[in-house]
């Protein structure tokens, strides 16, 4: 892995960067091979970032899904907030990804667009939506195309096509549904399910999977998906090609998924539209069915990109609020560009956007709170021990400003290059410690320090 010394320490004294003009940044490490940055843009402009590091040992990536399923039968219909999937994944942060659509009304837990996580397709492309993709050897942003072959014999013509995995059936459609979608959804007559035993039950994003048919479930609308088994759902005028399936049926499904470059490839989440390519911007969002107002106007945005090096990007600008106006796609194109990528594409932003370290949103989500979402990409990392005890925090006025500051074991200050910090309530705080107040509600600061936390609360405005 490359030194972080430098980079550390010009960010760290808080030195302005030579990104932009006015753009005051810092620099803290989260891990070795994860650094998170801050910057605060000229609007003002709040930009939150983790940085991964090509190569770092120990650091991963993983796209997740809130839940470890696609869909589960509660309230939200599978999405939950970042902050959850950490939890899940017992992970170290994470970040929200991909938008979702609605289902009957009620938005559900399956990503609109393309995802694999581990190898294992997750969800299907939509829309001719960019994605972006990594694995060991690097990451790329293009736009998939999959396509899924149920083979019954070995002549050409033996078999029929799937449409979609692991989301509602449409209509006149054929599904596939993996243990990971959760449940096997189809509402509208007329349908049918067969159950399919298989010794791995897991899609590939290329390659093979076989499975035996062992009995057929006529309108069944929601099936939770048994451990060790898949179910094909078919709809409308795709009813009759599954009725005629026996038990007993060997079938073999023949995945290939194209438009995702570079080799290992192991994660991928969907978003949209493209932002970079080449180093340069690249913005075509009409083409990715997004309109102009999308586009133009300043919301909170979650964005992802490679450098040249091969690290990524993972980037949330804060929005709809005093504090961080939000951008739009072509200033978000411009400060993943200035952080140094060569390509990067938007994911879901607005209420969406999050990024979360360790227990604690390290932007302000402009719903007041997480919001449920479909999916996500958390961090792993080995964390150092610390030989720093973090003992509590204080809070102190200087030149009219209010500071918190982290103490030891003996109740000295430790300098803000050690801690990161949090803010919820009516403020947030800089990564210098400087509380600012938003509202008149009382602000809760929480700092980490290699896996210890410390709170306190400051008075929000009188």
């Amino acid at each position: 892995m490359r030194s972080l010394g430098l980079i550390l320490v010009t960010g760290l004294l808080g030195i302005q960067q030579p990104t932009a003009p006015s753009v005051e940044a810092w620099e803290k490490p989260i891990a070795p091979g994860l650094l998170y940055r801050t910057e605060i843009r000229p609007g003002p402009v709040v930009v939150h970032a983790v940085r991964q590091f090509a190569g770092s040992e120990g650091v991963r990536a993983t796209a997740a899904v809130p839940g470890k399923t696609v869909y589960a039968d509660n309230a939200t219909m599978g999405r939950g907030t970042v902050g959850q999937m950490v939890r899940d994944y017992q992970a170290l942060g994470g970040i929200n990804a991909d938008f979702f659509p609605l289902s009957r009304d009620k938005a559900t837990g399956d990503p609109l667009g393309f995802m694999a996580a581990n190898g294992e397709l997750i969800s299907s492309p939509a829309r001719n939506r960019s994605h972006f993709a990594w694995g060991p050897s690097g990451a790329s942003v293009g736009a998939a195309t999959v396509t899924i072959r149920a083979r019954t014999g070995t002549a050409a013509t033996d078999g029929f096509a799937v449409d979609a995995v692991n989301q509602e059936c449409a209509l006149n459609q054929i599904t596939l549904n993996a243990p990971v979608a959760g449940l096997a959804l189809s509402y509208t007559s007329p349908t049918v399910s067969a159950v399919l035993k298989a010794d791995r039950p897991v899609i590939p994003m290329n390659g093979t999977l076989t499975a035996e048919v062992e009995y057929l479930l006529p309108e069944a609308q929601k099936t939770p998906i048994p451990a060790g088994r898949l179910i094909l759902t078919a709809q409308g005028n795709k009813v009759a090609t599954l009725t005629a399936l026996k038990p007993g049926t060997i079938l073999t499904f023949e995945v290939a998924t194209q438009g995702v470059d570079g080799k290992d490839i192991t994660d991928a989440v969907g978003g949209g539209p493209r932002l970079l390519r080449a180093g340069q911007l690249a913005l075509n969002p009409e083409s990715e069915g997004f309109s102009a107002a999308f586009s133009t106007t300043r919301h909170p945005r979650t964005a992802v990109g490679h450098t040249a090096e091969g690290d990524i990007w993972w980037v949330v600008i804060d929005g709809r609020s005093k504090h961080s106006i939000g951008a739009s796609l072509t200033e978000t194109a411009q400060i993943m560009k200035e952080l140094g990528c060569v390509e990067a594409t938007n994911l879901d932003g607005g209420g969406s956007s999050a990024l979360h370290l360790a227990g604690a949103s390290l932007n302000r989500p402009s719903d007041g709170q997480e919001r449920a979402v479909a999916n996500g990409v958390v961090f792993s990392a080995p964390v150092s021990k610390s030989n720093v005890k973090l003992s509590g925090l204080s809070v102190a006025t200087r030149d009219g400003k209010t500071f918190v500051t982290a103490l030891d074991d003996r109740k000295r200050a430790l300098p803000a290059i050690a801690v990161i910090f949090t803010a919820t309530g009516g403020g947030w705080i800089t990564p210098a410690g400087e509380v600012r107040a938003l509202a008149k509600a009382p602000i809760k600061v929480r700092a980490w320090l290699d896996g210890q936390t410390a709170e306190i609360t400051v008075p929000g405005e009188p």
